[in-house]
């Protein structure tokens, strides 16, 4: 899983790793799977997926899908594949989720770094 040497999950069990010194994207997805020890996932329900209207003024070429027959969400295609991995800033701004818990205020209200349990 993301780069992680095998070493590091084989035997591992929910809420076993430190991740204290991860970053980021890494961050971000150890902690919301719950792999983590005392770390919460920053994310929010409301952020999963973010609603077709969010991030206003950003993604001007977003495709509209449907999720679940119930919710209206937007994709952004990058390089290689189309993408809905974005942060909702508190201040309605998003950031892609490698810059989420990085110790860099990429929001600038502080919104991507507030809910990390990775911070000195």
């Amino acid at each position: 899983i993301l780069g992680l040497p095998r070493t590091v999950l084989i035997g591992s069990t929910v809420s076993d790793l430190n991740c204290k010194f991860m970053y980021g994207e890494l961050y971000l997805y150890m902690s919301c799977l719950g792999f983590c020890k005392e770390s919460e996932c920053p994310l929010k329900d409301t952020q999963i997926p973010l609603e077709h209207d969010a991030c206003p003024n950003q993604y001007p070429q977003r495709v509209f899908t449907l999720v679940g027959n119930t919710t209206l969400t937007f994709l952004v295609r990058n390089e290689r594949a189309y993408s809905n991995e974005f942060f909702l800033c508190e201040n309605n701004l998003c950031v892609d989720f490698h810059r989420v818990c990085d110790l860099v205020d990429d929001c600038g209200d502080a919104s991507d770094e507030n809910s990390c349990d990775n911070h000195f």
